[in-house]
């Protein structure tokens, strides 16, 4: 890659003439992931390139970075699969390389615990930076989870993605330094580098008991449904949530990329300043497996909550700009910070077989109590506030999709239920980073109800009567999500998400 410079003004015709395609070369190697960037200009037209080159276009340099989620028994959270500047037609992982040996770690880690099926996903995250090569200026750059199938991988299994950037995506980089050091050979690029990951390891003892050690790894109880009938004079409140053996279920992953988070965090910004930032990128785990919690009916002033076993994470990274030439090299934090909250693993069990089809369950369970650390965070007015929902007269009931729906989700988004709260201990026991505890609550890891053909999440909440009414309130995290324009000539769409699922009724 040539020297970058110092950010300068960019030609128009440099933004509507960019016509990046990289194609999958054939390959017998075996399985891999493989991806295809779709460059967009800043016009409304998908720029191609009309001589059909598989190359980036002249003076735009194109960089990558890969992670891959690493099974729970590892060291890591995540490893680098991939990262450096595409120089040829193909970003391909194959599976003999960095990540066939991610997928190798989990087809053990699922053998182990006897659940290993070729539907089972997990996500890998890519980064992507496009750069002006003569003005220094960087064109787009985003993050972004895709799965794959490590047990499909290393049977042969080849997955294409399409991947749309768009010049402008992302917050762009305040320019690039002069380091006033040039030679020939120097390779200049953009990195993420990981500073801080969170597991439930880190707070065990802030969980009073409620985590379990499972097959080299511990887990916690993630709220999936926290309903309260709160008032004395309440009639009878029924419940019920489900996971569906028919659908894969979704574990997104929330991504925010700002400028100086952990800063803001310190200085009192509890947003970080990723309000309207904070996005979901895609899914860290998909599974096939059933669940389905029915709790008995809540008399007044009674609880219930709904939980899964299973592993949030948080990751924090800085991004820093490279300069490698013979005899020098330096890198440079260039103010940028991205956090992320995502479900590395869920336990799960293998039920027998139907029809020839293998049924496992994600194991869970309820309690008559909702945990003390989830109702301080939950009910923390700096974080969240309630939101009013319907009310329901006697002998009405409402799906959960419906009450979400028509209440909250303004973006037709896919709809999440976000688990952060159940990570906060884990941050706030640690003295390093106890100033990332409100985003743990406000944009913690979400299970998603997936798009409206696979929709896998059930059930609904009734109110039983016999002769009072039930209004229903749910608690709102204060931080707003983004949904990004497919095309440039559309606005983002702003939403809040409820926090862990949390109803009451009164």
């Amino acid at each position: 890659m040539a020297r970058i410079l110092p950010a300068g003004l960019l030609l128009v015709a440099l933004l509507t003439a960019l016509t990046a395609y990289l194609v999958a070369s054939a390959s017998n190697s075996g399985g891999a992931v493989v991806f295809v960037f779709e460059v967009l200009g800043g016009g409304s037209a998908q720029v191609v390139d009309p001589l059909g080159r598989q190359v980036p276009p002249s003076g735009i340099a194109v960089i990558a970075q890969v992670h891959a989620i690493a099974p729970p028994n590892s060291s890591s959270v995540v490893e680098e699969v991939f990262w450096g500047e595409l120089r040829g037609p193909t970003l391909r992982l194959d599976s003999r390389g960095p990540l066939g040996d991610v997928a190798r770690g989990w087809v053990a880690f699922e053998k182990a615990r006897g659940s290993l099926q070729k539907e089972s996903e997990v996500g890998l995250e890519l980064s992507v930076w496009l750069v002006d090569e003569s003005s220094g200026a960087v064109l787009a750059s985003m993050s972004g989870y895709y799965t794959y199938s490590p047990k499909g991988l290393l049977e042969g299994e080849t997955r294409e993605y399409r991947v749309k950037v768009r010049v402008g995506q992302g917050q762009a980089n305040a320019g690039v330094r002069d380091i006033g050091v040039y030679q020939p050979g120097c390779f200049s690029a953009y990195v993420w580098r990981l500073k801080y990951e969170v597991t439930p390891e880190d707070a065990l003892g802030a969980y009073g008991g409620d985590y379990r050690y499972h097959n080299g790894a511990y887990y916690i109880k993630l709220p999936i449904l926290a309903l309260y009938n709160k008032y004395l004079y309440s009639g009878l409140v029924d419940s019920a949530i489900g996971l569906d053996t028919e659908y894969k279920t979704w574990f997104y992953v929330s991504l925010g990329i700002s400028t100086g988070v952990e800063a803001k965090l310190k200085s009192g910004d509890v947003t970080g300043g990723l309000d309207s930032k904070v996005k979901l990128a895609g899914r860290s785990r998909e599974i096939r497996a059933t669940g389905f919690w029915d709790p008995n009916e809540l008399n007044p002033n009674e609880k219930v909550y709904v939980w899964i076993w299973a592993r949030p994470v948080m990751l924090f990274y800085n991004e820093y700009y490279i300069v490698n030439c013979p005899g020098y090299y330096k890198e440079e934090y260039t103010g940028r910070d991205k956090v992320e909250f995502l479900v590395q693993d869920v336990i799960t069990s293998y039920l027998g077989s139907i029809d020839g089809r293998d049924i496992y369950l994600i194991e869970g369970g309820e309690s008559a109590s909702i945990p003390q650390y989830i109702e301080e965070w939950v009910f923390n007015n700096t974080l969240s506030d309630y939101k009013p929902l319907l009310t329901l007269d006697p002998n009405v009931g409402v799906t959960f999709k419906a009450l979400i729906e028509t209440s909250i989700d303004v973006c037709r988004a896919d709809f999440e239920i976000s688990l952060g709260a159940a990570l906060a201990p884990a941050v706030a026991s640690i003295n390093a980073l106890r100033h990332f505890t409100p985003l743990s609550v406000m944009m913690g890891p979400s299970l998603s109800w997936g798009e409206s053909e696979e929709r896998f999440v059930s059930g609904g909440i009734r109110n039983e009567g016999p002769q009072f009414s039930e209004s229903l309130y749910v608690r709102v995290s204060k931080l707003r999500y983004v949904k990004e324009p497919l095309w440039p000539w559309q606005d983002p769409c702003y939403y809040r998400v409820p926090v862990s699922m949390y109803i009451e009724s009164r």
